[in-house]
């Protein structure tokens, strides 16, 4: 112990004559131990300390690699370069410029350590307790690091010094080993031995010797396998030291898109590696025949759908666990959020497994492609189509519950019409019809300058577009349709699609305004915004996330799962979803401090995080698909957000599409208090999810799906039966199955009747208050009274409506008569009307 307390003095002593004389090198050494620390890199026992970062930088001194006359920036990025780029596991670097008496050599230390980094003296190696896992990890962070620092991102520094970078959100997989799988893996690998040399610690012997299994298995599948380093506690001098923490957790960042593959191939059947892989893999292994006519040993992973090829990576690990240290049952932490996606209370037909929905997604978008095809094609129109664009969710995979085909079995009991084939509901039926949402879709056509110049004109020409387009569906493709002046309902392979038909010169005519002295005003107007943003915002953004999903597979899953979230806490219609999208797009564009998410949960969970964290007051949210924002259009958004801040909605989302219009996603939602809702949940929804994370045993993954019911003052309960998406529910009762469709019948589309019943009481009693559900199987309806609702008024024929005199003859709400009203405009719908009245007075 005095001979290593020597060396660490004469250690310290040659760093300070190294580093103690430039200014620049110890603010090199500042910054770099600042981010170690953020990524909690240099804690516990067998990390990568702020004493060893120290000693590489003097290294790369000594090496003349950096130099004092550099800048920090420049001196702390090559000094990350040189990290990311280094291999001390087969080439050994040393401090020590001279040969001592009894001096071991470099080979020496390589044959007893894994790490080499030699001291000054010589004697000493730096990494003799840094495991090799750490030591991965810093050389991953590092690339990451110079990635941020080349992107010239004007957040940069923050993800490189100020954010922290948690263990249970840097990592898409993990895998927990309790102590008594520990034990189980010394004795299986014969290590028990070698636990003397972690200072009587069990877990870095049986981590190391794990991992090293583990990353020869998954080979390419994944960038990273490290370990969550472990810490001692303190204790009091009077007492006996605590026991060292013996479980292991295994962190995996997955490589996309190799992760998915449900194939390893290994060597020829006749080469000489053939039998190392044949006795890794044991019985796995077989003879492929490949269609290049290769024939190979390979391993075989079964999946039918997107979660269970997620879930192979994880298979591999227990197998191979099982395979080498007899272990079964591990605890292991993926996609554990992927219930509240299932639709759980819904049978499905025989070989069409919904899974999460991504297969379901992928007919629709088929079938979409198919029906774009065919409206090229058509002939006989007054002018031909020159573009057909989707703007629905389900074309961009992040419709919460992407339609499917089939019919629930409570959808039986329909009428229908006899000649056109079309589904009518019943009045008296017990379950109403399943929600059927359209899949919107926009259909430009050439430009022409026969269009009316008068904007109900071209309302009317564009029907009349309508009913022949209809027709030659009809005629030429055999496609049946319901017109409405609007647009067109198109029924094909048992999908709806709902075609509007786009004209940009409506746009401009729905700016113009005539003053009374007939001078013609052109200004933006409610109706040609909501116009722009249908027909050329929308498409621009769904054009962008569906090629965010073709390249990275789970952004569709994370976007749903942000969005499943959001309605269960009962914002759905507070808080606009194609924000929710932009929100998961920007994770996956712009993951500093982190790798690219290659899973739903960790996405979902990042996102909790950046709701929380980002200063909505404060900062821009300026997403860049493509790189098509320059750096002068950036700057100017910074520059526009801080001189306008006060006028602009809460939540600033900027992105390319935008036009001339500033977040035209936020520009009705959410307010300010809805915004801070927003946070206060996901602050609690995080805490709880990261919890049980940490013990994930029978663990309750719904639970950050159930709202809090506390802070609301009325809750209309609903009757479950007449919910039209009772089936997606996070805690369904039904149980319903899928029948399949033998006749060609229209189905009933958008009978939303809990969303109309929310959307009258909104129209109807705004004033007084706000109005929560979850669209997605919601059984309640929660109401917020407004502060100021209650506020005596003087009386006003015009403000009596739902308000009645007190004693001081002045206007108050007439409460009783407003919750009566809630029954009455849902009759048939209300099963009850609970009135919390310690939440509210008069």
């Amino acid at each position: 112990m005095a001979h290593s307390h020597d060396f660490m003095v004469a250690l310290n002593d040659y760093l300070a004559d190294k580093l103690g004389s430039t200014q620049v090198m110890q603010d090199v050494v500042i910054l770099l131990k600042l981010w170690l620390h953020k990524r909690e890199l240099d804690q516990g026992y067998g990390t990568f300390s702020g004493f060893l970062v120290t000693a590489y930088v003097v290294y790369l001194l000594n090496k003349r690699k950096i130099s004092t006359l550099m800048s920090s920036y420049q001196a702390m990025r090559y000094v990350l370069l040189s990290l990311s780029e280094s291999d001390w596991t087969k080439e050994p670097i040393s401090l020590c410029s001279e040969t001592r008496q009894n001096q071991p050599t470099i080979e020496e230390f390589s044959e007893n350590y894994p790490l080499v980094f030699i001291d000054p003296s010589g004697f000493l190696n730096l990494c003799a307790h840094t495991s090799v896992e750490a030591y991965l990890q810093v050389k991953h962070e590092a690339h990451l690091a110079l990635t941020f620092l080349d992107s010239c991102s004007a957040v940069s520094f923050q993800a490189l010094f100020t954010a922290t970078v948690p263990f249970y959100r840097a990592f898409d997989l993990f895998v927990q080993l309790s102590e008594s799988d520990v034990e189980s893996a010394l004795g299986s690998l014969s290590l028990r031995d070698r636990i003397a040399d972690s200072d009587g610690n069990k877990s870095p012997v049986a981590a190391h010797a794990v991992c090293s299994i583990l990353r020869r298995g998954l080979n390419k599948r994944i960038c990273l396998l490290s370990t969550r380093p472990t810490t001692s506690p303190e204790w009091a001098l009077h007492v006996t030291p605590p026991e060292p923490e013996t479980s292991v957790e295994l962190g995996f960042i997955l490589n996309s898109p190799e992760c998915y593959g449900l194939v390893d191939r290994g060597p020829s059947a006749d080469a000489p590696e053939a039998a190392e892989f044949r006795k890794f893999w044991g019985s796995r292994s077989e003879l492929r025949r490949f269609q290049d006519g290769s024939i190979l040993e390979a391993v075989v992973w079964h999946a039918n759908t997107a979660c269970e090829q997620r879930e192979i990576v994880l298979n591999i690990v227990r197998y191979l666990l099982k395979q080498y240290i007899h272990v079964e049952g591990v605890m292991s932490i993926g996609d554990f959020l992927d219930p509240v996606l299932r639709m759980g209370a819904v049978k499905w037909l025989h070989g069409a497994p919904y899974g999460t929905g991504e297969e379901a997604s992928l007919v629709v978008t088929k079938t979409y492609d198919e029906l774009s095809r065919q409206l090229r094609k058509l002939s006989d129109l007054p002018l031909e189509i020159s573009s057909v664009q989707g703007i629905s969710a389900a074309l961009r995979s992040t419709e919460v519950f992407p339609p499917f085909k089939g019919v629930l079995s409570t959808d039986f009991g329909m009428s229908y019409t006899a000649e056109d084939k079309y589904l009518l509901p019943l009045a008296n039926k017990a379950h109403v019809h399943r929600l059927v949402v359209p899949v919107e879709v926009i259909v430009h056509m050439e430009a022409s300058g026969k269009w009316p110049d008068d904007f109900e004109a071209l309302q009317r020409v564009k029907a009349a577009f309508h009913i022949a387009l209809a027709n030659e569906l009809k005629r030429q493709c055999s496609l049946p349709a319901i017109i409405h002046p609007g647009y067109i309902d198109v029924l094909k392979e048992g999908f709806v699609f709902r075609l509007r038909i786009a004209c940009h010169k409506e746009i401009t005519l729905a700016k113009q305004q005539v003053s009374p002295d007939g001078m013609i005003k052109v200004k933006d107007t409610e109706d040609s915004l909501r116009l722009e943003y249908l027909t050329e915002r929308l498409p621009g953004l769904s054009s962008a996330l569906h090629g965010l999903q073709q390249q990275h597979g789970t952004f569709g899953a994370a976007c749903r799962l942000a969005k499943r979230w959001v309605s269960a806490q009962l914002l759905y219609g507070h808080v606009p979803e194609e924000c929710v999208e932009l929100l998961v797009a920007s994770l996956y564009l712009t993951p500093a401090p982190y790798a690219v998410p290659n899973s739903p949960r960790v996405a979902f969970q990042r996102f909790l995080a950046f709701v929380v964290n980002h200063d909505w007051s404060m900062q821009p949210l300026i997403i860049d698909f493509a790189d098509k924002l320059t750096k002068e259009r950036c700057a100017d958004l910074q520059s526009t957000f801080i001189n306008r801040r006060s006028t602009l909605p809460p939540m600033f989302i900027a992105t390319p599409f935008d036009g001339s219009h500033l977040s035209p996603w936020t520009r009705h939602a959410p307010t300010g208090q809805i915004l801070c809702r927003l946070v206060a949940l996901a602050k609690a929804s995080l805490q709880v999810l990261e919890k049980q994370m940490s013990c994930p045993v029978d663990a309750d993954v719904k639970l950050i799906f159930r709202a809090p019911l506390d802070p609301y003052d009325v809750l209309i309960h609903l009757d479950e039966g007449r919910i039209p998406t009772a089936h997606q529910s996070v805690d369904c009762s039904l149980n319903v199955s899928v029948k399949p469709v033998h006749k060609l019948l229209f189905p009933v589309v958008g009978m939303d009747v809990v969303s109309r019943y929310v959307q009258t009481l909104r129209e109807a009693y705004n004033e007084f208050a706000l109005f929560f559900y979850d669209h997605y199987g919601g059984n309640r309806v929660a109401v917020l009274w407004k502060p100021k609702a209650f506020q005596p008024q003087p009386f006003k024929v015009s403000a009596a409506a739902g308000r009645m005199l007190n004693g001081d003859g002045k206007l108050i709400p007439n409460v009783e008569a407003i919750l009566d009203d809630f029954g009455m405009l849902g009759k048939g719908l209300v099963k009850s009307v609970e009135a919390r009245t310690s939440k509210w007075q008069i």
